[in-house]
C-alpha cells in the first residue's frame, strides 16, 4: 500500500472504518507516516460509492423519503453553499 499523496510505503492501520453499510465492509482507515494523511484502504469502488451516495438521505435520515417540500428546498441550499 503505497500514499495517494508522499508516495511513501510508510503506512499504518489506525482502526477499522466505522461506517456500517457495506460499501464500507472490511475497510480499514490508514495513515501516512510522512504525511500525516488518513485515508481509507483498500478504497470502495466507484460503482458502491455511487450507490451509498444515491441512497444517503434514506439511509441517514431514517430511511424517510423526501416530500416536495424537501426535494425544492435542498437543492435551493446546495446552490447557495
Amino acid at each position: 500500500m503505497i500514499c495517494p499523496i508522499y508516495s511513501s510505503d510508510k503506512i499504518f492501520n489506525e482502526s477499522k472504518f466505522r461506517n456500517k453499510d457495506k460499501c464500507f465492509s472490511n475497510i480499514e482507515r490508514v495513515s501516512c507516516e510522512n504525511c500525516k494523511l488518513h485515508f481509507a484502504h483498500p478504497m470502495p469502488s466507484s460503482l458502491n460509492l455511487n450507490l451509498y451516495n444515491n441512497s444517503y438521505h434514506k439511509s441517514a435520515h431514517g430511511g424517510h423519503e423526501r416530500n416536495l417540500k424537501q426535494s425544492a428546498f435542498f437543492p435551493v441550499l446546495q446552490r447557495h453553499a
